[in-house]
């Protein structure tokens, strides 16, 4: 009898378990690359490192560089942030690198969330700004390794953006052989007669 207590109880706790797990994906179904669509750029915050990382080799002057360089090469326009606070949403890109050095490695965590102001579900007057696509890696290497670790991240969030906000590239017409010629003819100067 008692065993078929257990047994029912069980029986109910994995039902409701499945039941709260169907109601909460059917809530979240939406990929998070959903969340990139229709934005025209991000604003970018990069966290500020321990003492200690900056002393050892891992700045936020080079992540910031870094950061920005990759993000303008996948063609992402940066918003300032007179922008930024203007666009729906407020799609801000947050940069956190946390790296602690032990003698000439780091122990490091990247993480780089896109943040949106976003509606809480059971209140839509209540909003607040949320991560809505995040990417993410832990490991240990060198500072040059750090810094490659996030250039890795970029570009996985890079593909994403531009996967969601596919371009729409226009092809001008190459000049022909003669029109290079003429123009290149026209910059160079004439050599005087020796």
């Amino acid at each position: 009898m008692r065993h078929s207590r257990i047994t029912t109880a069980a029986a109910i706790l994995g039902l409701l378990l499945v039941a709260t797990a169907h109601r909460r994906s059917a809530a979240t179904n939406a990929d998070p690359k959903d969340s990139l669509k229709g934005l025209t750029g991000v604003y970018l915050i990069v966290e500020y490192l321990r003492p200690e990382a900056e002393k050892a080799g891992v700045t936020r002057a080079q992540l910031v560089t870094d950061t920005e360089l990759r993000l303008r090469q996948s063609g992402i326009r940066l918003l300032t942030e007179a922008e930024w606070l203007k666009t729906p949403a407020a799609p801000c890109l947050y940069v956190n690198v946390d790296a602690k050095p032990k003698g000439t490695l780091f122990t490091y965590s990247v993480d780089v969330d896109l943040k949106q102001v976003v509606e809480l579900g059971r209140d839509p007057a209540v909003t607040l700004l949320a991560a809505t696509c995040s990417t993410g890696l832990v490991g240990r290497t060198d500072s040059a390794g750090v810094r490659q670790a996030l250039r890795g991240q970029l570009d996985l969030f890079a593909t994403g953006f531009l996967s969601a906000n596919p371009r729409q590239l226009s092809h001008p017409q190459a000049p022909t052989w003669a029109g290079r010629t003429a123009a290149l003819n026209a910059r160079t100067p004439e050599r005087p007669n020796a």
